[in-house]
């Protein structure tokens, strides 16, 4: 296990030269995820707007699972959403923004409702990736209708 990485520059160049060619490529695509959560989060203003049911694409490979941020990159969008409204949202908030973002890639499974539920399957998978999240630290649990980032979370995006 690597020690936590120093805040420093110079301190972080050693630590960053000290590790294994395997490790080395784990911290750079942490932190360009990172990187790339920061700058989204940053990026204007101007939120989407919630959207209509999506038409269905046929065509696309089925969810696409990213490294870091989960099916359809879902836990970004959450992560962004939340960042850009200042750490704290509505449920419908965050899905309407999760949906704005990830709608083109949206196939016509993912828009049938599940055996379990009585929404679409993408909807019930946001709600799945927003529990990762809380798992992992990044998101307070409650209360019911409101999704907030923890003070990780916070950090993570940049916030103060």
């Amino acid at each position: 296990m690597t020690e936590p990485a120093p805040s420093n520059p110079a301190e972080w160049r050693q630590w960053v030269s000290s590790l294994p060619p395997s490790e080395l490529e784990n911290v750079y695509r942490a932190y360009s995820a990172t990187a790339e959560l920061r700058t989204l989060a940053q990026a204007g203003t101007d939120l989407p707007q919630p959207m209509a049911d999506p038409a269905p694409r046929t065509s696309p490979s089925r969810g696409t699972v990213h490294e870091f941020f989960g099916w359809r990159e879902v836990k970004k969008w959450i992560l962004v959403g939340l960042a850009r409204r200042g750490g704290t949202a509505s449920t419908t908030e965050i899905i309407d923004f999760v949906l704005a973002n990830i709608k083109d890639e949206l196939i016509t499974e993912d828009l049938e409702y599940t055996d379990e539920t009585t929404e679409p399957r993408w909807r019930n998978r946001v709600r799945w990736e927003r529990e990762a999240l809380a798992e992992q630290g990044y998101l307070h649990r409650g209360p019911r209708g409101i999704w907030t980032l923890t003070n990780k979370g916070r950090h993570l995006m940049g916030l103060p």
